[in-house]
């Protein structure tokens, strides 16, 4: 038998069998010393974890900004074929109300999704309503599509919902009939409508915004991101300044799961008047609606997302650019649009600086002719 030479005593059989150390301490674990390692494993956890979900979010970011790149090189490559942006709503070659995703599908890879759609058109001879057209609705589109924005179920039982929006510009005109910013038409000009391009960005085609992207309308929420509010005192005469101020005691719209007639920012990519956007309230500011009926009622719909601080933008060069929630919006106390139809700032074919005067105004008009120094 051997000897422990720190004890002279001998190393019996047992200290063997259950493993004593030569000075007699155990070699396992206490209890003590587990919960310490655990409590070290979960701090650990702990300060990880909000790391990983940071990097998660900047990977989405990025993926909603390389979608909205692939769709801005889309209108471009439509502009330079066609020599015009595309339409949004009152195409006389398609549906007139038809957003201006049909008409660069092709553009972007979905030449299947276009013959489908313009088959069912004029060799089908499918029926229309004021919407559209009852057998193109449910037409999933993943690529228009932010990884942020999961939704859970279509809110308008539709099937088609996008995160992407056109820009109509600095100015509100609810018929879109003053051409500020890209998609904005001109009604009344010689031969009717008549639609924007790239000659006429005189600003810059660097210091436009072309698109940029809006979260989803979701049924009933009271969320500055997914709701509307109920605004009845906000009118063509109002300051957009009212919107913003109506967080402070909100009354959030409760439509019905009857969306005949709604507006509903985001959820049907096929029609015009839920994919457009205007540069006067900042990003991720609120939807004010007038009316149960969504935005057929309401006004000011901006660029919004799920994204820490802001939201992308895609300017009409092509490239991208992430717009922070308090840039520059100037004087938002102004009225939208005052009494009498000669104010220089409401006519069709205006040129001049930003009504507002401020940098998410200037980005958004075309021509003018104002210094971004933001």
């Amino acid at each position: 038998m051997r000897s422990d030479t720190s004890t002279c005593r001998p190393e019996s059989a047992d200290q063997a069998r259950y493993g004593r150390a030569a000075d007699g301490f155990a070699l396992g674990f206490t209890l003590v010393e587990l919960l310490v390692v655990i409590a070290i494993i979960g701090t650990l956890v702990g300060l990880l974890l909000p790391a990983v979900q940071v990097a998660r979010e900047s990977a989405r970011t990025t993926a909603c900004a390389n979608k909205l790149r692939q769709i801005a090189l889309g209108v471009i490559n439509y502009e330079d074929a066609r020599k015009w942006y595309p339409p949004n709503g009152t195409n006389p070659q398609c549906h007139n109300t038809f957003s201006f995703f049909p008409e660069i599908l092709p553009y972007i890879e979905e030449q299947a999704t276009s013959d489908r759609i313009y088959k069912m058109l004029y060799t089908d001879k499918v029926t229309t309503n004021t919407t559209t057209p009852v057998n193109l609705r449910g037409l999933a589109m993943p690529a228009l599509r932010c990884p942020s924005d999961v939704l859970d179920r279509d809110p308008d039982l539709s099937g088609e919902p996008t995160n992407y929006r056109c820009s109509v510009g600095d100015i509100f005109d609810q018929n879109r009939a003053a051409r500020r910013g890209p998609f904005g038409g001109n009604g009344t000009a010689p031969g009717g409508w008549q639609w924007s391009k790239a000659s006429m960005v005189t600003d810059g085609l660097s210091n436009t915004v072309l698109l940029g992207e809006a979260t989803i309308y979701r049924l009933n929420s009271p969320n500055v991101r997914r709701g509307m509010l109920q605004f009845s005192g906000f009118t063509s005469t109002s300051q957009p300044l009212a919107c913003l101020q109506a967080l402070a005691s909100p009354s959030w719209d409760t439509l019905s799961n009857d969306f005949t007639g709604a507006v509903l920012s985001g959820t049907r990519w096929l029609h015009n008047d839920y994919v457009r956007f205007q540069t006067v309230l900042p990003p991720n500011a609120p939807t004010c609606s007038t009316s149960a009926t969504g935005l057929a009622g309401g006004l000011l719909p901006s660029a919004s997302s799920y994204h820490t601080g802001g939201a992308n933008v895609a300017m009409c060069d092509g490239s991208t650019r992430f717009v922070d929630e308090t840039i520059d919006t100037g004087d938002l106390s102004l009225t939208l649009k005052p009494s009498g139809t000669t104010d220089p700032h409401f006519v069709n074919n205006y040129i001049g600086t930003s009504r507002w005067n401020g940098v998410w105004g200037r980005l958004g008009s075309q021509k003018g002719g104002e210094v971004i120094n933001q």
